[in-house]
């Protein structure tokens, strides 16, 4: 049987993505790309493939924004990406 993820829909994953985001964010984590990965394909929660191109997408929305200020390759969710 082939491995199938829990979350298919693309919509679905990139409000999976915003809510691991904020959730990451309130216990004052930061947030890098790699982390991001790990906690979203978790389990099999999402597959890599799909997260990489949803949270493409998300920055290049402007719902997700980088922040070298907080460190290397580190992110930060916007107004757009709060609502």
């Amino acid at each position: 049987m082939p491995y199938k993820s829990l979350i298919i829909d693309k919509t679905d994953i990139k409000v999976y993505i915003l809510y691991v985001f904020r959730l990451l964010k309130n216990l004052d984590q930061t947030v890098t790309f790699e982390l991001m990965s790990e906690v979203v394909t978790w389990e099999g929660a999402v597959n890599y493939f799909d997260f990489v191109e949803q949270f493409t997408f998300l920055v290049d929305n402007g719902s997700i924004a980088e922040a070298p200020e907080k460190g290397k390759d580190a992110y930060d969710i916007t107004d757009i990406g709060m609502m």
